[in-house]
């Protein structure tokens, strides 16, 4: 009987031995051309407002071509300009629409639960793929070289390993991580020397944890590739301190406004001035300025000219560091500390108030003996907290854990403890630190 000849492997391995401007087209080639311009200038600020002033006018000029903006007066500031959301422009259905032509469909359910649907061009592609690569390398990742083995939310068939030579990555499921498929990835990675793992965190997580506890760490390993979900402190702290490896997360939307890399001396978040412009900004609607505050991030983006996304509020939070880097130069808007979605992260009290799972992060000493931890709210006032053992997991940890939520929420929260082999995720194997199912005042 003869073999089937999976065709998709065969046109990514013939595209695969040729330049990467050809293959991933036009966009891609203008993202190399910009790079380029911007590593020779002299006058890096200078090229960076000029581009910023251009391509703010382009999208302005786009964004007239729909119902939606017909009334924005773009000669004012960009700070003057009303702020968008995920609810408006679900509301405003096709008038926020330049053209369907050449486009893909997107839809993003996020942490409210109403889905998103919005037009984006089909040509962006090459434009994100350079870009997140290019971001990438600063962790000494290669476009040309490297290869990634990639853990988020690939549905595979039977063998569970999917092999893409165009993309350089070999996808795992992240749909069954149990201990012997763990142990196949462990092998496949060390075998092929892959050293690099693109995946969400709280998979980087379930591996590093795996690779601690059973001594297989793959020597050939150089980073964990993380993004699209909040990062957790024990989640850094066991990949960083106790296996070793750099953690480089990154920042990004299903919307594409916004792209921000973690720098390689530093672990703030640099925003990528060529993809979107960025603003941080506080409950009055006014530009944050102060290292140390938190405000949302607001996005306009540069790559989508079917749907105009122009001062979108993403709903996600992150710490102001400056308009610069101050510890590695960086020019542009740069954060730390990012919260994503915050509106899912309140944890309702039993008097009515609420305390966000960011204010609610334990000592070292109770992460060091769990392998991962979930809040589960079905009541206001009631709080189940669920935890995976670790090996120095007893009732005296478990007295500790509920004594510190006790003293923190003032006796406000009915706590208990439920211990459980593994946590809830997602549909698409995402991970949430809260899972609500309450009716909020």
């Amino acid at each position: 009987m003869r073999k089937k000849i999976d065709i998709n492997f065969l046109i990514s391995t013939t595209a695969s031995y040729l330049p990467k401007k050809f293959v991933f087209g036009e966009s891609y080639r203008r993202a190399m051309k910009i790079n380029d311009e911007f590593l020779k200038t002299s006058n890096k600020n200078k090229y960076i407002e000029e581009y910023t002033y251009k391509i703010l006018k382009k999208t302005y000029q786009n964004a007239k071509k729909c119902v939606f903006y017909e009334n924005y007066d773009f000669n004012s500031p960009h700070t003057d300009l009303p702020f968008i959301d995920k609810d408006i422009v679900i509301k405003s259905k096709e008038s926020i629409i330049t053209s369907k032509k050449n486009a893909d469909l997107m839809t993003t359910g996020g942490t409210s639960g109403k889905p998103l649907s919005f037009y984006i061009d089909k040509s962006r592609k090459g434009w994100e793929w350079f870009w997140m690569t290019s971001g990438w390398e600063k962790s000494g990742y290669s476009k040309e070289i490297s290869w990634r083995a990639v853990l988020r939310n690939h549905i595979l068939g039977e063998n569970n390993i999917e092999v893409d030579p165009l993309l350089r990555q070999v996808c795992f499921s992240n749909f069954n991580l149990t201990k012997q498929y763990l142990l196949k990835i462990t092998e496949y990675i060390e075998k092929n020397k892959i050293q690099f793992i693109h995946a969400y965190p709280s998979a980087a997580f379930i591996l590093s944890k795996f690779w601690l506890e059973s001594s297989k760490k793959p020597e050939n390993v150089k980073a964990f590739l993380c993004g699209s979900e909040n990062i957790l402190i024990p989640q850094k702290t066991l990949i960083q301190e106790q296996l070793g490896l750099r953690m480089f997360t990154f920042y990004g939307h299903s919307e594409k406004l916004i792209l921000a890399h973690e720098g390689i001396k530093c672990e703030n978040y640099h925003s990528n001035p060529f993809y979107g412009h960025v603003e941080i900004i506080n409950s009055f609607g006014r530009p944050v300025k102060t290292p140390g505050e938190f405000g949302e991030l607001v996005g306009t983006g540069y790559i989508n000219t079917k749907t105009p996304f122009i001062r979108y509020k993403t709903g996600d939070y992150a710490e102001f560091v400056g308009i610069t880097c101050p510890d590695c130069g960086h020019i542009g808007l740069t954060f730390k500390n990012v919260r994503g979605r915050w509106n899912g992260d309140k944890i309702y009290l039993s008097d009515g108030t609420t305390v966000t799972t960011t204010a609610l992060n334990l000592h070292d000493s109770i992460y060091s003996k769990i392998n991962g931890i979930q809040y589960h709210q079905n009541h206001i006032g009631h709080l189940s907290i669920h935890i995976v053992p670790g090996y120095r997991w007893n009732e005296s940890a478990k007295k500790q854990l509920i004594d510190n939520f006790n003293k923190k929420l003032s006796g406000k929260m009915i706590i208990s403890v439920k211990e459980v082999d593994e946590l809830e995720l997602s549909m698409n194997r995402k991970f949430q630190l809260l899972i609500q199912n309450i009716s909020k005042p």
